[in-house]
């Protein structure tokens, strides 16, 4: 299989990811290969150009609301770990003064 061989069968299942939905279920992994087929698979179309435009804007949509609800996750981690270190050191200086 050649790279074009390959960037193809990437551009084909992209639009499959598109026509049946699963795109909003990809793993990091599949919306890169999507992303690396759509763009390097030429097409002299100009609205088949612009229908990949639209779906690279897509994908880096989703992976952006992933990227924010992962650090979102891990804030809310570091949150607790603050809350509870606080706690602990209100209670060592409260027992300090006796």
């Amino acid at each position: 299989m050649t790279i074009k061989d390959d960037n193809l069968n990437k551009y084909s299942a992209a639009r499959r990811a598109f026509e049946t939905g699963t795109i909003w279920n990809a793993s990091e992994d599949e919306m890169r290969e999507y992303i690396k087929g759509i763009a390097t698979t030429r097409n002299s179309n100009d609205s088949i150009k612009n229908a990949d435009i639209a779906k690279m804007l897509t994908i880096n949509h989703l992976q952006t609301r992933k990227l924010i609800k992962d650090l979102n996750e891990q804030n809310n981690r570091t949150q607790l770990i603050a809350l509870v270190v606080t706690f602990v050191a209100v209670v060592v200086a409260i027992i300090g003064l006796f």
